[in-house]
C-alpha cells in the first residue's frame, strides 16, 4: 500500500509532545521519521508516567514508526551531523528554545 508521504524523509529535532506528535502523523502518513534526541536522557517525555519496558508509554505512543539518533547539537560535530542530515531531508520539525 502506498501512502502520500511515502518518499519523504524528516528530521525531529524536538522534545515532550508538539514535535513529537506533529512527526508522528507525519509516519503515519508514511514519511521516514528520524528523531534526534540529546546524549544520556534522550526526549523529555521517556520518563513521564509509569514505565512500559523501561520507558513511559507516552514516550512509547509519540515515537512508533521512527528511527531514532542520539546527537549533541551543542559540540561542533553534532552541528555537523544536524547539517548533514538537513541535506538528505525534505522537512525538519524542531521545538527546541532559541540558541
Amino acid at each position: 500500500m502506498t501512502l502520500p508521504l511515502d518518499g519523504i524523509r524528516v528530521v525531529e529535532i524536538g522534545h515532550s509532545i508538539a514535535a513529537p506528535y506533529g512527526a508522528l502523523v507525519l509516519a503515519e502518513l508514511g514519511a521516514e521519521v528520524i528523531k534526534v534526541e540529546r546524549p544520556g536522557v534522550g526526549d523529555d517525555a521517556r520518563g513521564w508516567g509509569a514505565p512500559v519496558e523501561g520507558t513511559s508509554a507516552t514516550f512509547h505512543a509519540m515515537n512508533r514508526l521512527k528511527r531514532s539518533v542520539t546527537v549533541d547539537v551543542k559540540s561542533d560535530e553534532g552541528r555537523e551531523t544536524i547539517r548533514r542530515l538537513a541535506t538528505i531531508s525534505d522537512v525538519i520539525i524542531q521545538n527546541q528554545k532559541p540558541g
